[in-house]
């Protein structure tokens, strides 16, 4: 059997069972359990193996230990009944904290056009597409943010200063399905650098310094460095603003006050985030931005190539077509991870990935 006939690819029915099965084993109600579930295989499904079923080691770690809250109450602190809704994550799951989040900024958005959620109390919420995904679902454009553990360089500087600190915004298209762009305001998230250590491969140019502010390709070397702003100073002042409101204005920690979710363990990350959803009968008929959409995609989409290219794609295009492959053909899992996910499995009494594959 040659190597790659041997690498596991499992179905994301069986591949959401297992994360669900090793969150409730460390603590999740069931409902919690599948909530984070499903957005990390969301993550896998699209390709993003960063914000994958790659988390599931430290986020059970975390769950179990006590460092995140098994049985968290999210609640809204003030302004219920408003627009501007501030949220206390009570140390939840990210996933459980942001979802009921954004739920919050669309019941908002439906009542009043626009909601806009701040939050704190919460820690790693996985892909940032999954919650604006939601509000385009309900016919809302929908925006998402968080802060981060600080690995990123303001700009000038040689040291961390500043997270990731991703963003995305969502917004229903038509016959084109969503525009749906997510993206960290470094070079690239942190979370890619772990999955090619992970794997022996050499980062490319141009994402982090090394520990002596250095350039390096080594992504072991990247990993105990700092990761470089996406386009410069551009990059650095988005981060800013992204920890500005998710970070300061929530009350949430901010700069070097997120803690490092493997490393930190004495006291909560207190990640914050915010969600933002507009609804879009709100501002003209549906129908007619619908057709709007779908023209001005057409029309772009309609541009003459540049050389190389095949094809003018939208934010997020490119993501929904690995999902459908991979929903058909399932997720390859790498050996390193199989072997790492069979130990969590070991850990907290479960069957391992293949034996699960073979019923």
């Amino acid at each position: 059997m040659t190597q790659d006939a041997a690498r596991l690819r499992l179905s994301a029915h069986l591949l959401t069972g297992f994360a669900r099965d090793i969150l409730t084993a460390a603590g999740l109600s069931g409902t919690d359990a599948a909530t984070v579930s499903d957005c990390l295989v969301y993550a896998d499904l699209r390709g993003v193996e960063s914000h994958g079923v790659s988390r599931l080691p430290i986020y059970a770690r975390r769950i179990a230990d006590g460092n995140v809250n098994a049985r968290p109450r999210p609640r809204v602190e003030r302004g219920e009944r408003r627009a501007l809704r501030v949220i206390d994550g009570d140390n939840g799951p990210g996933a459980v904290v942001g979802r009921f989040a954004m739920e919050q900024a669309i019941a908002a958005a439906e009542d009043f056009g626009v909601g806009f959620a701040l939050v704190r109390s919460s820690n790693h919420f996985g892909m940032g597409a999954w919650y604006a995904g939601m509000a385009a679902e309900r016919n809302c454009l929908g925006i998402c943010a968080s802060n981060a553990p600080p690995t990123m360089a303001v700009w000038g500087a040689r040291e961390v200063a500043l997270g990731t600190n991703p963003i995305a915004i969502a917004a229903p298209a038509g016959r084109y399905g969503q525009i749906n762009l997510d993206m960290s305001t470094s070079a690239v998230a942190k979370g890619k650098v772990l999955v090619y250590a992970r794997k022996g491969e050499a980062i490319p140019e141009g994402w982090a310094i090394d520990i002596e502010g250095r350039p390096t390709t080594d992504a072991a070397a990247a990993m105990a460095g700092v990761m470089l702003p996406l386009g410069g100073a551009k990059g650095s002042g988005l981060g800013l603003i992204v920890d500005l409101i998710s970070g300061v204005m929530s009350g949430a920690a901010f700069g070097d006050g997120v803690a490092d979710q493997y490393s930190v363990f004495d006291r909560p990350q207190d990640v914050g985030h915010f969600f933002i959803a507009a609804n879009i009968d709100d501002m003209l008929p549906l129908d007619a931005y619908q057709r709007r959409v779908e023209d001005f995609i057409g029309g772009l989409k309609a541009k003459r190539c540049a050389d190389g290219v095949a094809e003018i794609l939208m934010p997020g295009e490119s993501k929904a077509r690995i999902a459908r492959d991979r929903n058909t053909r399932g997720v390859e899992i790498d050996p390193t991870l199989e072997s790492q996910l069979d130990d969590l499995a070991g850990k907290f009494g479960q069957k391992r990935l293949r034996e699960r594959q073979e019923g």
